[in-house]
């Protein structure tokens, strides 16, 4: 988990415990009415979720939270440490002050499995220097 003030809490590992509590499931019933004017400021209806390219938003776009999963290793091995550097600054300037960042990253291993995955991952790998368990040094 990153925050947005610089504040590192601590980078869950893929194989770690979710961070994620599930306290409790909503289902929707006909009982539950909400007034439609209200409706965009009730749970479970306030929650957003996009699937996007961070590249492509517009620079106005902030949100409260950033969820990135089983996407860093592949922006690693196709763009390098600068890409990777260049990406977690693009998902720091998404967030709202105080915003936090949900970040997923796979041990180095699952990059030695996947570096012959395509032409530019054979020939990125090699010029990695940024290893999984140094992210929270940048």
């Amino acid at each position: 988990l990153l925050r947005k003030n610089g504040n590192v809490n601590s980078i869950p590992n893929s194989s770690q415990i979710s961070l994620i509590p599930r306290p409790f499931i909503f289902k929707s019933t006909n009982n539950h009415k909400v007034d439609s004017n209200l409706r965009s400021q009730v749970f479970p209806y306030n929650l957003k979720f996009l699937c996007k390219d961070v590249f492509q938003l517009s620079s106005s776009s902030i949100y409260d939270n950033v969820i990135c999963f089983s996407v860093v290793k592949w922006v690693h091995l196709n763009e390098g440490d600068t890409g990777l550097i260049r990406f977690f600054h693009r998902l720091y300037s998404l967030l709202k002050p105080n915003g936090s960042l949900f970040l997923e990253f796979q041990p180095w291993k699952s990059y030695v499995s996947n570096r012959s995955t395509s032409d530019t991952t054979k020939s990125v790998f090699p010029t990695i220097k940024v290893r999984p368990e140094n992210f929270r040094d940048l």
